[in-house]
């Protein structure tokens, strides 16, 4: 007779609301590891997706990303919490899913000034775009090409999910080297 092991739950790892070229959602477990569990404050100067900093516990965070459009996300999201997923959620109708769509919406957050529709239209361009790839033009457009996803997937359980640690996050639209000049001993 053969002995079952017994299988203990594993801690819950956030998934994040954003498909991020190079994320690190796949190695948070061993990077937790690594991480002082004393630390003050964490910091994240490449949030991109926020895989680490969904997924750590410190008493502050301070996230950072020189990307004004993917730090104008975690502010709206922060401040306007589930009406801003609510927001989001009206992108994901069979209609907005075809290339001549996609290039409309496209063209909008390209040309608009309004920080709350633009932070809508990066959830929506994030999701149907090629493989999450966040890219620009030399002229600050974002230029990354639909991808074939018969019906993108709306992250609505990641975003609930995400809430309660992104109202804590610090978010800040900076080059990381400033990020580097206000670490202090005991930040991780």
């Amino acid at each position: 007779m053969s002995k079952k092991a017994v299988m203990f739950p594993s801690p819950t790892i956030i998934k994040p609301f954003l498909k991020w070229a190079g994320g690190k959602f796949r190695i948070v477990p061993e990077l937790k590891k690594k991480f002082p569990k004393d630390g003050k404050r964490f910091f994240e100067p490449f949030v991109g997706a926020g895989s680490v900093s969904l997924n750590v516990d410190y008493p502050e965070y301070i996230i950072s990303d020189s990307n004004q459009d993917l730090m104008s996300v975690y502010s709206n999201f922060k401040n306007h919490g589930m009406n801003f997923v609510e927001e989001c959620r009206k992108m994901f109708v069979p209609k907005n899913n075809t290339r001549n769509a996609f290039a409309a919406l496209k063209e909008e957050f390209n040309s608009t000034d309004d920080n709350s529709r633009k932070a809508v239209l990066f959830i929506y361009l994030n999701r149907h775009c090629f493989n999450g790839l966040c890219r620009y033009n030399s002229s600050g457009e974002f230029n990354t090409p639909i991808g074939n996803y018969p019906e993108p997937y709306f992250p609505e359980k990641e975003f609930r999910l995400s809430l309660e640690k992104v109202k804590k996050f610090q978010i800040k639209n900076v080059d990381f080297r400033k990020m580097f000049d206000i670490v202090k001993e005991h930040d991780v």
